[in-house]
């Protein structure tokens, strides 16, 4: 299945290019007129507390972690329940001999699923994906994944040490980023290769295009999602902050400062970790707990190596605006709350009239690419557009790079989706085997280590032993009454 781009919303896992912090999600829509996310959001609203958290911590896992937690809840809780159900007609041994099912079961279940299956398949399909093997809509040789251009390199060079190999790698991914933007920009295409053929190819115009496409319908959106939360954002939260950063002037700006030195790690994990600690040294002072919360949420959920800089970078923008903020209402600037409530209500006006000026620009674009602009034009409509207009300036966009992400956006979701029904395919086959290696293994395992609660060939010899002794001594007759 190849993943398109309509009217959709939210695209792109670069955070830079999708920052409403409630908005963000990296799910894709197809076409419809209602993207997937608003469609899961609608659902999630029905959901209880409980659901909600568990599908939360599921959206966050890979297909191995969810393989597993549900093998462990098959595996621990299940039996609990089959061996104390106060409603089973069942004897006692029935229900234990039926409970101990479970946890084999759920060690056959991570055996057949996670390391005959879904490890195999990925690795798999990585590799296919990778070499261009398959076709244009799962070819991503303009973007290797990092692993497998490290596993090339020691093919090819065996002598190298890990640090080198790991230098190679950051090298080559740093000019497929470069090489890739090249291509947008002055080519109008991406250049791709493919498996077992020479040279390269020209990706298909269709798959160029929609990636063009979706990129300026990103932002025409952003822009609408951000004037919609302005629109419906009451004054109260927004005066309430802008007033701290008043009478706390001198207190934010150390707190900036400190901040600064925290995102100047280029280790997400070590960056989330020290923000963690932040907050946790942040104990009465909830304004600036909050910021710190908001700036870590921007990290939230699993992040590709490749994209760790890019997320590190919005956390930074988010910093730089509330110093920006936290100057501009200094107590040097503002009298009192009243100057701050006045200041707050002409920001948001002007605020709201800057991205209606740039939706403008924006659908003014869309309209030139339909009519043929190559991504080298709309970047000189840009460069000239940022000339008389702050907004646009300040987000520094260059085109020819959202192109690009909102491509591998593209391949990487059609190739999640084909490796989730190639996987339920795959489940679906190796399933009867599962349950009848199942069936093999559990009588063998109750004959070795419970052979009272048995049926196997042990507890018969040992019921039939018992029998054994129970007969009358030899030369005795049985008194049958």
């Amino acid at each position: 299945m190849k993943v398109e781009f309509g009217n959709v919303k939210n695209l792109g896992s670069t955070p830079k290019y999708n920052q409403q912090r409630n908005s963000e999600n990296n799910q894709v829509a197809f076409g419809a007129k209602y993207s997937s996310d608003a469609i899961g959001k609608k659902i999630d609203s029905y959901m209880p507390w409980g659901v909600k958290k568990a599908k939360q911590l599921s959206n966050s896992l890979g297909e191995v972690q969810n393989t597993m937690i549900n093998a462990i809840g098959t595996g621990l809780i299940a039996p609990i329940f089959i061996k104390f159900n106060p409603l089973s007609k069942s004897d006692e041994d029935t229900r234990t001999y039926a409970a101990w099912r479970q946890p084999i079961s759920a060690v056959l279940s991570i055996l057949t699923n996670v390391y005959l299956t879904v490890k195999p398949l990925d690795k798999a399909m990585e590799n296919m994906v990778n070499s261009g093997v398959l076709d244009d809509n799962y070819n991503r040789t303009a973007f290797q994944d990092e692993k497998f251009i490290a596993k090339e390199l020691k093919k090819q060079h065996p002598e190298y040490s890990k640090e080198k190999i790991d230098q190679e790698v950051k090298i080559k991914v740093q000019q497929q980023k470069e090489k890739l933007i090249n291509d947008i920009r002055n080519n109008d295409t991406i250049e791709i290769s493919k498996y077992k053929k020479d040279g390269l190819f020209k990706v298909d115009q269709g798959i160029f295009k929609n990636a063009v496409n979706g990129a300026i319908e990103n932002l025409i959106d952003s822009e609408k999602q951000e004037r919609k939360r302005l629109t419906d954002e009451k004054n109260v939260y927004r005066v309430r902050r802008r007033e701290f950063y008043r009478t706390n002037n001198k207190q934010t700006l150390e707190y900036v400062s400190d901040m600064e030195k925290l995102l100047g790690e280029t280790d997400l994990t070590k960056v989330k970790s020290a923000l963690n600690d932040k907050i946790k040294s942040l104990k009465g002072t909830e304004e600036l707990k909050l910021i710190t919360e908001e700036i870590l949420s921007i990290s939230r959920g699993n992040i590709p190596k490749e994209d760790e800089k890019a997320f590190i970078d919005v956390m930074k923008e988010k910093l730089q605006k509330v110093k920006d903020t936290a100057t501009a209402y200094g107590p040097d600037k503002m009298k009192d709350k009243a100057a701050v409530e006045a200041a707050v209500k002409q920001e948001l006006a002007d605020r709201i009239a800057s991205i209606d000026k740039n939706i403008t620009f924006y659908e003014r674009v869309q309209k030139d690419i339909k009519n043929g602009k190559t991504v080298k034009e709309i970047e000189a409509m840009f460069a000239e557009e940022a000339k008389g207009n702050k907004r646009l300036a300040q987000k520094g966009i260059i085109f020819a790079q959202r192109v690009g992400d909102m491509f591998k956006q593209q391949i990487k979701g059609s190739i999640k989706c084909n490796k989730q029904i190639v996987g339920v395919i795959v489940g679906l086959i190796a399933a009867p085997f599962s349950c009848e290696l199942l069936n093999i293994v559990y009588p063998i395992f109750m004959d070795k280590f419970f052979p009272n609660l048995s049926k196997g060939k042990k507890a018969k010899a040992q019921a039939n032993d018992k029998l054994v002794e129970q007969a009358p001594a030899k030369g005795k007759e049985v008194n049958n009454g």
